[in-house]
């Protein structure tokens, strides 16, 4: 770490800066595979962006220079604070791990993004697009062959919360990874469009980009067909407003007519060769869904907290009145998530961040101050942004820790300084050499700037090290619990692992895999233990807490079944869905509990309990007979619409009131107070009769 002459070098252009350049681009490759849900994947990923930031901040302390740090990063910067501690206090921990470590990730990868844009050139960067298009070529192959297990991409077969969905490629879900090849793709083709590097780069950069973009549409999913449209014409204009700020004559109708050149041999290839595909993609089931969950979501936006409900919260806030029969993982539209699970002040926060950084990419192609690696650089920083902003809009992309890494790499390009005149909105001519007034050129980081950004990186890598501390543990037990199930674990001792697992990784999926498990089990008892311990850590989860009355009842333990019902409904209680029968749950309990009351010599009480569960049942929404969700097999014991026994039970509860009526009993409504200090009343109250 010698410095020539005295003068300390930059970080950007020294081997230092190249060391930890090819760090993180391998740790981006590896990121691929984790998983959106499974925030243990994050951990070999968290320890390495880790050793990447404690290499950066050895090298700034020992004296390498580092550009100066704009305001637009720094505002960046108190964003994502603000975002990690929003992570940290979610009602859902290991949901929040997900979170912080996407935020985390981002955070890295931007600050490196920032400086490795004061580099002479972006060689690094197209040769990583290469190894990521050609790597995902080879996994796509591999993985055909089903002989290939997913644990050598990092991913358990079987985790504590269940088994995991093959790979289609590296990004694992079909419409990331068609998203990924026409993404990079079409990043490497524009690349060897708009640098005058030597033509064996261009023309490997282009070959391998059409590689990306051919295989895209082979991932059987829309997304290429409306991307790569998109992706032609967006690159088109940038490199038309390069060329004019380069000093360069191109004309409107040059634009037009490679757009729609292109665009329509593209649709005129697609359609000879792929047609027929076309129109088996087209969905109308998803588009349903999609509309539906968004539908559903927009019903709680007016009421969500300035700060929202909690990160990753928004489909269990939706869970209890979500009407279709299975429960969506994310919202499928991350402005909507972020709304809800950050508040407006995340959605807002998170425009700002957009527009600010994309009005520094147009200020960069405008300069006429910098060099065509640089210009070119920012022109691909804003084709990724806006390739992956337009898709966010009906997918969780953001939620996959390689798209957030390349985005936040992308800003962090937009955000580096870059020598440039003053800038005044609508008056173009301050923009170029004319203007009088004084170029201001990039600067090196003070000495309390450079404290200032040390203590970023201090705070960055500790927060690392609390995640990583975090998911290690839980990364351990799920591998641990693959192994198990290779090697022919019983049920019991998997059902004894998931339990022993709750402290370390107190994931609310795994009592849905536990339940899956426990078909035809008799210890109940530690299933409730299993459930109470989980619900304590994710008191938002009403689907576990129904699965916790569930098992209460199934021991007899119909009051406490009641409390935990008041306790964790939402409301005066959820209507019935064709997700989960969330008020016939309700009803059949507070039956059972009535024949408990009569048993021991109440009978008002008894009767008043058994009319009130009966008004439940008769006036509630009757949704379609769905069987038990896939989530949650058990919850079919006494509420599925189709049990004969749950029938039975019912007939003999009303003939039950029939009775006490007959004897001149009268209903006492005093069980409908709460049953602890602060607590709800009974529920259900609006189908209550009026008292004659």
């Amino acid at each position: 770490m010698s410095r020539p002459n005295g003068v300390a070098p930059r970080l950007a252009e020294s081997i230092p800066g190249m060391f930890i350049a090819g760090v993180l681009c391998l740790l981006w490759l590896v990121s691929m595979p984790v998983v959106d849900g499974q925030a243990f994947t994050f951990m070999p990923v968290g320890w390495g962006v880790l050793a990447a930031v404690v290499l950066f901040i050895a090298y700034v302390a020992f004296g390498y220079k580092i550009v100066r740090f704009s305001a637009t990063a720094w505002f960046t910067v108190a964003v994502a604070a603000y975002f990690v501690y929003c992570c940290r206090v979610s009602p859902a921990p290991v949901s929040g791990w997900m979170e912080e470590s996407l935020v985390l990730g981002g955070i890295a990868f931007y600050l490196f993004g920032f400086y490795a844009a004061q580099a002479s050139g972006n060689r690094a960067v197209c040769i990583t697009l290469w190894v990521a298009v050609l790597a995902n070529v080879a996994a796509w192959w591999l993985l055909q062959d089903h002989t290939f297990s997913i644990r050598s991409l990092g991913r358990a077969e079987v985790t504590l919360s269940g088994p995991n969905t093959r790979n289609v490629n590296l990004l694992v879900y079909k419409n990331f990874a068609g998203l990924a090849f026409v993404l990079f793709g079409m990043l490497l083709i524009w690349r060897a469009v708009w640098q005058k590097r030597h033509w064996i780069w261009r023309l490997t950069s282009a070959g391998i980009g059409i590689v990306g973009v051919l295989y895209s549409f082979l991932c059987d999913t829309r997304i290429p067909y409306v991307m790569l449209p998109v992706l032609l014409l967006l690159g088109a204009l940038l490199w038309g407003v390069m060329r004019i700020f380069n000093g360069k004559e191109v004309k409107g109708r040059h634009i037009v007519c490679l757009v729609i050149v292109g665009v329509a041999g593209i649709c005129l290839l697609v359609d000879l060769f792929l047609g027929h595909q076309i129109f088996s993609m087209v969905n109308e089931e998803d588009t349903h869904i999609r509309s539906l969950i968004w539908s559903e979501a927009w019903r709680y936006i007016a009421d969500a907290p300035p700060c929202g409900y909690g990160s990753a919260s928004a489909q269990w806030v939706i869970s209890a009145t979500y009407p279709s029969g299975a429960l969506p993982n994310y919202i499928h539209n991350e402005y909507i998530q972020v709304w809800l699970d950050y508040g407006i002040v995340g959605a807002v926060l998170l425009l700002l961040v957009f527009v600010l950084h994309v009005g520094r990419g147009i200020c960069v192609l405008a300069s006429e101050h910098v060099t065509e690696a640089r210009r070119s650089g920012a022109a691909l920083a804003i084709l990724c942004v806006v390739g992956l902003a337009l898709p966010a809009v009906s997918d969780y992309v953001w939620h996959r820790c390689s798209f957030v890494c390349i985005t936040a790499f992308a800003f962090g390009v937009l955000a580096s300084p870059f020598p440039r005149r003053r800038i005044r909105l609508f008056d173009f001519r301050y923009w170029d050499s004319s203007s009088a007034d004084k170029l201001q050129p990039v600067k090196a980081e003070t000495g309390v700037g450079k404290v200032c950004v040390l203590f970023v990186l201090f705070s960055l890598a500790g927060f690392l090290v609390a995640l990583c501390l975090k998911l290690t543990p839980g990364w351990q037990r799920n591998m641990e619990y693959d192994c198990m199930v290779q090697q022919g674990a019983t049920v019991a001792e998997r059902r004894a692992f998931i339990s022993e697992s709750i402290e370390l990784y107190p994931d609310s999926r795994l009592m849905d895999h536990y339940a899956a498990l426990a078909v035809g089990m008799d210890d109940w008892a530690a299933y409730e233990s299993a459930l109470e311990r989980t619900l304590a850590y994710n008191p938002q989860q009403i689907f576990t807490a129904a699965m916790l009355a569930d098992a209460k009842g199934r021991l007899g333990k119909f009051e406490e079944a009641e409390q935990i019902f008041r306790q964790y409904y939402p409301g005066d209680g959820p209507d019935n869905t064709n997700l989960y029968r969330w008020a016939m749950h309700y009803a059949t309990n507070l039956m059972a509990l009535a024949q408990r009351r009569s048993a021991e010599g109440e009978p008002a009480i008894a009767l008043s309990m058994l009319e009130h569960a009966d008004s439940v049942f008769k006036s509630g929404p009757k949704p379609a007979e769905f069987p038990p969700g896939r989530f949650h097999p058990l919850l079919g014991r006494w509420v599925s619409g189709a049990n004969p026994q749950r029938r039975a039970f019912v007939k003999n509860c009303r003939e039950d009131i029939k009775i006490l009526r007959a004897i001149g009993i009268r209903p006492d409504h005093s069980w409908m107070a709460p049953m602890q200090p602060g607590g709800k009343p009974a529920l259900y109250s609006r189908y209550r009769p009026a008292e004659k």
